[in-house]
């Protein structure tokens, strides 16, 4: 399986001195790096692809409304081409929890393909698009209405992956990202849904990213056995799961954004102390299997150059384990 790594969600004007960051990072030769940040951009992707072992893989959000929700932006001969069911508005999750269950899926379908959109429409004016990312995987999932989300999500994955087929779009798999708690899913005896679910899913990740966005306190190693509880849930399943967890990469952030839900360096350890505590994580995850490692968020805190330097070095450190 070949090395890959992967940075998401900075600013544009941000992105060279990250990507100077990797490049002196000592990344091992051949590494995949993929970077991408939320929608597709044609800026963005000149910068990745001018890299070494660069590839774009754009960003699309899975549950926030974004504009691909309120309606289809195809030419007028494409539109000629598809089918136009679902062609609307996607509606709000109370309504979709009202429909069927192809109905939901077909809504999900529905965006994916729009995501899939936009990167059509950017390959055909010459910008390289090489993956996508989804975030995410959310806790959602597990919850109450869980059954009516995952299946939103089987069509969602599916879009992404499949795109349109009527107008040539490729199979192409991306990076999924997913919550602790939505993988914990995986521990669960499958039925039929869930099989459908798990089947979509490895279907369309070239990598699943489990989000473990762990506080930067007490051993690193045992914190890492902590976290890595998706990936254990998914290898102590059946033959699809399995596989999943084969290509499950840790996604971390590098530390200095301090909100809830990102973790971090929250007891104001130093610059030693952070990286010290970082290095170790990332190598005990190394120790018990990674296909890969991925860090989100170089934004306010983040996209200081020696919080981006040192979190590459990391990477490039576990990725040479």
């Amino acid at each position: 399986m070949p090395r890959v790594c992967l940075f998401s969600y900075f600013e544009l004007e941000d992105l060279p001195r990250l990507i100077d960051a990797i490049e002196g990072s000592g990344m091992p030769a051949e590494t995949r790096v993929h970077i991408g940040s939320y929608g597709v951009s044609a800026e963005t992707s000149a910068l990745v692809l001018a890299s070494p072992g660069g590839r774009y893989s754009p960003m699309f959000k899975a549950f926030e409304r974004t504009t691909a929700w309120e309606r289809r932006r195809l030419t007028p001969e494409e539109e000629r081409l598809v089918n136009r069911s679902f062609s609307g508005r996607v509606p709000d999750f109370p309504a979709l929890f009202r429909l069927t269950s192809a109905q939901r899926i077909g809504w999900g379908v529905e965006l994916g393909r729009r995501y899939r959109d936009t990167i059509r429409h950017a390959r055909q004016a010459g910008v390289i698009v090489n993956s996508w990312q989804l975030d995410e995987l959310a806790t959602e999932l597990a919850e109450s209405r869980g059954r009516e989300y995952r299946q939103f999500m089987r069509g969602l994955l599916r879009g992404l992956c499949l795109g349109r087929p009527a107008l040539n779009d490729p199979e192409t798999q991306g990076w999924v990202w997913a919550t602790r708690k939505a993988l914990r899913l995986a521990s669960l005896p499958v039925d039929r849904e869930l099989t459908a679910f798990w089947l979509e899913l490895d279907r369309a990740a070239f990598r699943v990213v489990g989000e473990e966005f762990a506080d930067f306190v007490g051993d690193p190693a045992r914190v890492a056995r902590a976290w890595s509880d998706g990936q254990r849930a998914l290898a102590s399943g059946g033959p699809v799961r399995r596989s999943l967890a084969n290509r499950y990469a840790p996604g971390l952030t590098p530390g200095y954004r301090i909100r809830p839900g990102y973790g971090g360096n929250v007891r104001g350890l130093s610059r030693a102390g952070v990286n010290r505590w970082r290095d170790a994580y990332i190598a005990a995850r190394a120790r018990t299997g990674a296909a890969g490692f991925a860090e989100y968020l170089f934004r306010y805190e983040n996209s200081r150059t020696f919080v981006m330097q040192d979190t590459a070095r990391a990477i490039a450190r576990g990725l040479r384990l």
